[in-house]
């Protein structure tokens, strides 16, 4: 008897646990982030990393970084926490040819999930979801959306534009 209910138990907290998340959703062959540029998909790549939350500025801040004295003067503003380990791979050669967008949101909840969706013209569209199960924890931090992109489709000016799902 006290298998039988163990085996139940068991098995409930793990139906439970793929019910909260819908994984098809994050699925990034489906979605992956695209540059709409003359009418053709341009696939970008993009990281994410995850920071303190910052009181005293407006989000979402948007910075296009040409140099590695832009990148270091933008993380001396915006990165409080002093990891840059994911940035110590943009060099001067890779500036030669590209520049990089930072966009800096604001993450206010566990059940929060942003992610670049696509940018068209000066317009970056960022998935905002909220998942069911997401614990509702209110955890004020900040993400940092880095998007790799080839000087000559780059613009100078950009802004951001949410899509809730």
């Amino acid at each position: 008897m006290k298998k039988w209910v163990i085996f139940c138990l068991a098995l409930l907290v793990i139906l439970m646990a793929f019910s909260t998340c819908d994984q098809n959703d994050l699925d990034p062959s489906e979605d992956s982030p695209y540059l709409l540029f003359d009418n053709s998909r341009i696939y970008l790549d993009v990281q994410y990393i995850r920071a303190f939350w910052f009181r005293d500025i407006n989000y979402p801040v948007v910075k296009v970084i040409s140099s590695i004295i832009d990148l270091e003067q933008y993380f001396d503003s915006y990165l409080r926490i002093g990891n840059i380990q994911e940035l110590k791979k943009y060099s001067d050669d890779f500036f030669e040819n590209n520049s990089l967008i930072m966009v800096l949101i604001e993450n206010t909840g566990g059940g929060l999930y942003q992610r670049l969706k696509k940018i068209d013209g000066n317009d970056i569209f960022i998935l905002k979801k909220y998942f069911k199960g997401g614990g509702g924890a209110a955890v004020m931090s900040s993400e940092h959306i880095i998007i790799e992109i080839k000087n000559n489709y780059l613009l100078e000016q950009y802004q951001v534009k949410f899509i809730e799902k």
